[in-house]
């Protein structure tokens, strides 16, 4: 799973094709994996094989021969089975323990709302660009954005206001302070050492962001008269960098983009209150106005389950790949074996044109 998060992205992003050897062989519809009660198709094994033949792309040197690369010290062919495998596992243990919650089938909303995304997948972002080519219908494709949506409705399920161990409004906002940054956040870069006067100007900027912390410190300034004022600054003095500011801005303790010694500060500073950091990594200057409880709860119900993916720390990932090995699922391998990862070629856009 961690590894399909890190090439997720960038997986999407690429343009597949597929070689004609054994594509005519595909059945789509005919079941894959066997053991749980709804069995799992051709098609959508192949799309989670996909993924993850673009996965592999990240861990060889030669991606124009894939077949031939190890990862982790095995085949790649075996580790992209493998890697398929393991996923489709965890997904069908999320499925049968939503079963067992009673929360399959899934109400009608939730099923639209699969129907509409896979849709908009599909079309709209180009999806059919990517699995069609390699032999992934578009009914296929839809069952694997069923699988897909799962997880964040058994969390719900699980630790929702109603869920089977509900974790409440209050702990998820004592775990929100000390965990996660929610903030109103400005940031803008200083003049360049080679600006005239840089050393002059920057000092005077610092001065002036200072004067927009100790505003709302004091409680004679909100969000909005600093915003308001940044904009006066920027259009009453054309030589001075322009800042950008976003009202909702939200991020992980776990954030690689913020130091750990930014981090203490904003955690230190209490709610509702403003954080000046003048010397930030890469000539920046980053102010915030910490979230109020108030703001934090409203941002909590309105993205809870974010919160609550962060507040469970993976566990319940963790939990239902377990849940999933231990059902008794079996792979016809005689009817995978016509998917070999030789079938489908990867453009990773390294070529000169």
């Amino acid at each position: 799973m961690k590894l399909l998060k890190r090439a997720a992205a960038a997986a999407m992003a690429l343009v597949l094709a597929l070689a004609a050897t054994g594509c005519d062989r595909i059945r789509q519809d005919d079941i894959a994996v066997t053991g749980v009660e709804n069995s799992v198709s051709v098609g959508v094994y192949r799309a989670f094989q996909v993924d993850n033949t673009g996965n592999a792309m990240a861990y060889v040197e030669n991606t124009e021969d894939l077949a031939s690369q190890t990862i982790d010290g095995k085949p790649a062919a075996q580790w992209i089975k493998e890697q398929t495998e393991s996923q489709l596992r965890y997904y069908i243990g999320v499925e049968a323990k939503l079963r067992e919650l009673g929360k399959i089938p899934l109400t009608s909303e939730q099923q639209e709302s699969i129907k509409e995304s896979a849709e908009t997948q599909w079309t709209t972002n180009g999806a059919s660009l990517y699995y069609e080519p390699n032999n992934v219908s578009k009914k296929s494709f839809e069952t694997y954005i069923y699988y897909k949506s799962l997880p964040p409705i058994l969390l719900e399920a699980m630790y929702g206001k109603d869920g089977a161990e509900a974790v409440s409004d209050e702990q998820l906002l004592a775990f929100a302070k000390d965990n996660v940054l929610m903030a109103s956040y400005m940031w803008v870069l200083k003049n360049a050492a080679v600006v005239s006067g840089a050393e002059e100007k920057n000092a005077a900027l610092v001065e002036t962001f200072e004067g927009y912390r100790d505003g709302v410190n004091n409680g004679q300034m909100t969000w909005a008269d600093v915003v308001a004022a940044e904009e006066s600054r920027m259009n009453s003095d054309s030589t001075q960098p322009k800042s950008s500011n976003k009202e909702t801005w939200v991020n992980s303790k776990t954030a690689v983009n913020l130091t750990d010694a930014i981090k203490e500060q904003f955690f230190a500073t209490a709610p509702g209150k403003a954080l000046l950091v003048p010397d930030a990594p890469s000539n920046m200057i980053y102010f915030f106005v910490r979230f109020t409880d108030e703001q934090m709860l409203s941002y909590i119900n309105e993205n809870r389950t974010e919160i609550l993916s962060q507040y469970t720390g993976g566990s319940l990932e963790e939990d239902m790949t377990t849940y999933g090995e231990a059902l008794s699922i079996t792979f016809d391998e005689e009817k995978l074996s016509v998917l070999s990862i030789e079938d489908i070629v990867i453009d990773t856009g390294d070529d000169e044109e």
